[in-house]
């Protein structure tokens, strides 16, 4: 089910402390097409909370020591998800991003964990994202958990385009979803292709492969 309203987070694990860019340049190292994305496309960026055992008394793990929550207000209506990413990539904690855009906001975030092979580096998932939300309507109360870890997970289950089918782990529903948006991609492709097409063996073929992916979508949602 979609999210239907914003998180109301803690008031004792608020940090509402604004992020210049110049700071996270420094840790970034951006180029500058990148740079540019954050000049043009964001106005602010805030560190607004923390939630972590000391600030919400849930238990802490190391793949979820801590969970940050920043907000991005938007200069435009666009926002490159590639800015997330590079934030995401220096900031060694999984991260909620409330992105603003007048009076609506949209909750973002990549499932993060810990690279088995190097603990200093994490492995990002792609992005995923709530509806555009009123900032002026009430709050939800966060997920019931007694961990971060869990708490993290539901957090990110409540973005998921998909629910998870029964007994299927987190990561594994991540996965799943991935390849139905790139055998969406194939065949978005293959229906361009075939309306395209003069040559009818040829339009055959792309039909017949039209059909498979249809198929193999179906089987991974279903």
């Amino acid at each position: 089910m979609p999210l239907e309203a914003l998180y109301a987070y803690p008031e004792q694990a608020k940090l509402g402390r604004i992020l210049p860019k110049n700071k996270l340049y420094e840790q970034i190292k951006p180029n500058q097409a990148l740079k540019n994305l954050f000049i043009t496309q964001i106005e602010q960026i805030q560190w607004q909370y923390v939630l972590a055992s000391r600030t919400i008394n849930l238990i802490h793990s190391s793949p979820v020591p801590e969970i940050q929550v920043f907000t991005l207000t938007l200069k435009g209506q666009q926002l490159d998800l590639t800015t997330l990413k590079a934030i995401d990539q220096v900031i060694k904690f999984p991260t909620l991003f409330e992105v603003v855009k007048g009076d609506q906001a949209q909750l973002i975030a990549a499932y993060k964990r810990p690279n088995e092979v190097d603990n200093n580096k994490w492995v990002i998932s792609d992005y995923f994202l709530s509806p555009w939300l009123s900032i002026t309507s009430a709050r939800q109360a966060l997920p019931v958990a007694v961990t971060l870890a869990h708490l993290y997970q539901q957090i990110i289950h409540s973005l998921l385009p998909y629910v998870a089918k029964p007994t299927e782990q987190l990561e594994d529903t991540i996965e799943r979803i991935s390849q139905i948006n790139s055998k969406t991609k194939q065949l978005s492709q293959a229906e361009n292709r075939l309306l395209k097409e003069k040559q009818f063996n040829k339009k055959l073929l792309i039909n017949s492969k039209i059909k498979q992916l249809q198929q193999e979508i179906a089987g991974l949602i279903g």
